[in-house]
């Protein structure tokens, strides 16, 4: 599982553009809950919470739809969060923006 989660967020992540990239980064890291003395946590973030927590709205709004839609993130009526938290450890970039 750990290698197919990371082939699909590569896949993403090679499909977006350089600004989506930066954006994807600031979303995908504001849906974890970093922890000093346990392991790191998905949490679920507000949509237009999360929307504003990045440098720019459109190209977020952007990245969001892609990992949405490729199932690394999910969305409600409640918020967003990372699908699995497989995600967390699975796929190496992730894991290096979270240290």
């Amino acid at each position: 599982m750990h290698g197919a989660v990371a082939r699909t967020a590569d896949q993403v992540w090679e499909g977006l553009s350089p600004r989506q990239q930066v954006a994807a980064r600031q979303l995908l890291t504001e849906l974890v809950t970093v922890s000093e003395d346990g392991p790191d946590t998905r949490r679920k973030v507000h949509r237009s919470d999360l929307l504003a927590a990045c440098t720019d709205s459109i190209d977020a709004a952007g990245a969001l739809r892609q990992l949405i839609s490729s199932r690394l993130v999910t969305s409600d009526s409640h918020g967003v969060e990372l699908t699995h938290e497989a995600l967390l450890h699975a796929w190496p970039r992730l894991a290096d923006w979270l240290r």
